[in-house]
């Protein structure tokens, strides 16, 4: 909804982005982010980062930070070669990777805070393509742009964009970079499908979303979770949900079942340390799990010794 807070896109059309400095650029990069966020309703916003990343690298997303490549907010970026059409359309380029990028924080904030997005089915399918199982693919260009996570920001982001658009549009008139940039993005988007199809077929969304899941039930069998009840904890969240690493306590899963979990009451997350899956708490509430482990344990050692138990050595 355009109300008086669009003016922070005023920027973003090529005749005033051409008159605006970086730093008055960056500035506003950052007001798109905490617009988003408000509108969104997650918290807290994220910061926004300018640094030296790889050149082929636009920016990311990674707790509550997004970074953007400083060179591509610059007159004349030094890491773009001068043939790249990419180097002619940078203010909506940025643009477009910042609510990107906010999207993915949306979507975190989703898997960790039930009832805020309203298709339940699609916050599941990025609860399991998640960095957190290792299910979040970079590696193939087919599969990486249209996992569940990634196709939601990217659609989210470029109807928001086209929304943007027709208001500056309206206001500072009409803008032949916007039309250079989306021609740019359907012929990307077209190559990346070309890849998908030829890897999946027609149905390759599908197809991606069954990858992604079968490779999620398997990271799952690893952390010895039991079939058929693959129904995650409301508790189990994100390692970086729970705080300042420094803080953080780990404790090795081979002493917890499934049913364990579910009598854990704070937030915990569940990581892999080389091969092996420890659980990740808040040090408060450290000496509550080991509490409930020891009782486990206490009252194993009065259990009745059967006659299989006798013969183990």
């Amino acid at each position: 909804m355009k109300n008086k807070d669009w003016y922070i896109f005023d920027i973003f059309h090529s005749n005033n982005w051409k008159q605006a400095s970086t730093g008055e650029r960056e500035k506003n990069l950052q007001l798109v982010e905490d617009y988003y966020s408000k509108i969104q309703n997650r918290k807290p916003e994220c910061l926004v980062l300018f640094q030296n990343l790889k050149e082929d690298i636009m920016g990311g997303y990674s707790k509550n930070v997004i970074r953007l490549n400083k060179d591509y907010i610059q007159d004349h970026p030094q890491t773009l070669d001068k043939k790249d059409p990419l180097r002619k359309y940078l203010n909506y380029a940025c643009l477009d990777t910042i609510i990107h990028e906010g999207r993915h924080a949306y979507q975190d904030y989703a898997c960790n805070n039930s009832n805020l997005h309203p298709d339940q089915k699609t916050v599941e399918k990025w609860k399991r393509n998640s960095p957190q199982f290792g299910t979040y693919i970079t590696n193939d260009k087919g599969i990486y742009r249209f996992q569940a996570r990634e196709r939601d920001s990217h659609e989210y982001a470029f109807s928001q964009l086209k929304n943007i658009y027709e208001y500056l549009k309206n206001k500072f008139g009409e803008d032949k970079t916007f039309d250079m940039y989306l021609f740019y993005e359907e012929q990307k988007n077209k190559d990346y499908e070309i890849l998908a199809q030829s890897a999946f077929g027609d149905n390759y969304i599908e197809e991606i979303d069954n990858l992604i899941d079968k490779m999620y039930k398997e990271k799952i069998r690893e952390l010895e979770w039991q079939e058929p009840s693959l129904h995650l904890p409301k508790n189990l969240v994100n390692l970086d949900s729970l705080g300042d690493k420094s803080q953080i306590s780990l404790i090795n899963m081979h002493r917890l079942t499934q049913e364990d979990l579910h009598r854990i009451t704070c937030k915990f997350a569940i990581i892999s340390i080389k091969g092996q899956p420890y659980l990740g708490i808040h040090q408060d509430h450290r000496q509550m799990v080991t509490h409930l482990l020891n009782n486990k344990e206490k009252h194993q050692k009065h259990k009745p010794t059967t006659r299989t138990e006798e013969f183990e050595r």
